[in-house]
């Protein structure tokens, strides 16, 4: 899901471009998915944030503000049902 400015329309020549990835199969070290996921050939600076079902269901139930606000602000890339039940569920 692209997250932050790029899915607010604020992004500028100096942004980064912050995605959010839910898989439940992830490395459990928080560095080495960094690594799978970004790029240096990239021709924008990627901020992957990666987490399985269970820490994204956590980081919610603490109210963590990066994943509120990508879920109400960010466009889904795939599992875009998967994204609008949540959204359903915390803010409806």
């Amino acid at each position: 899901m692209l997250a932050g400015s790029i899915a607010k329309g604020t992004y500028t020549g100096t942004s980064d471009a912050d995605i959010l990835i839910i898989s439940d199969d992830l490395p459990s070290n928080i560095l080495n998915r960094h690594t799978i996921f970004s790029d240096d050939r990239m021709p924008i600076d990627l901020e992957p944030h990666a987490y399985t079902t269970e820490e994204l269901l956590k980081m919610l139930r603490r109210g963590d503000r990066f994943i509120l606000d990508t879920l109400r602000y960010g466009i889904p890339i795939y599992g875009k049902r998967f994204f609008n039940q949540l959204r359903t569920q915390i803010f409806e």
